[in-house]
This record gives structure tokens, C-alpha cells and sequence, in this order.
């Protein structure tokens, strides 16, 4: 199948350019939670600690993940996996 030169008609076309199509945030489910990530204060860096105790104090926080809390092998990457989430900083809109 060669789709290049030609037209393709989008199955999801007329959905989303009348606002009927559903996205995973207009889920809503009975004692839902959200996830918020932190993003770092420099571009670059290693982080030796988080102290985590204001959040911990905040309204409606109910728990907070940290790379120990990663089972197995904790590595990431779009293409590759070949770092470790949180411990080194690469750009200043990663997730912590």
C-alpha cells in the first residue's frame, strides 16, 4: 500500500473539528487522581536529593513517586532507552 502523492481522508477528521472527538483528559472516572510532574529549576544537572515534604503537606496530594519507586530497570528515552529518569537533567523541560 503507497500512500505518498495521494490523498488520505482521516477517519478521525470530522471529530475533532466539531469538538465530538474524546481525548484522555476528558476521562473522568470515580476516585480518579492526577499526576502533576516537576519540571527543574536549570537546564542541565545531577540531582543529588528532593526533598519532597512541602508537597507532601499540600492539599489533596495522596502520594509522590521518585525513581526508587521505578520497578525493574528504571530507563527511558523516545527512541532509545539508555537513561535513567530523574537522576540527570538533560534540558529545562524535562520531567523529573
Amino acid at each position: 500500500m503507497n500512500l505518498i502523492g495521494k490523498e488520505v481522508t482521516r477517519i478521525d477528521g470530522e471529530a475533532k473539528v466539531t469538538g465530538k472527538a474524546i481525548y484522555g483528559n476528558d476521562l473522568k472516572l470515580n476516585e480518579m487522581l492526577y499526576a502533576a510532574c516537576k519540571y527543574p529549576d536549570i537546564v542541565t544537572g545531577k540531582i543529588l536529593s528532593i526533598d519532597t515534604s512541602i508537597a507532601e503537606k499540600m492539599a489533596g496530594v495522596k502520594a509522590i513517586a521518585l525513581y526508587k519507586d521505578i520497578p525493574g530497570t528504571p530507563k527511558v528515552g523516545p527512541i532509545r532507552q539508555d537513561y535513567l529518569p530523574i537522576v540527570m537533567m538533560r534540558y529545562s523541560s524535562q520531567e523529573m
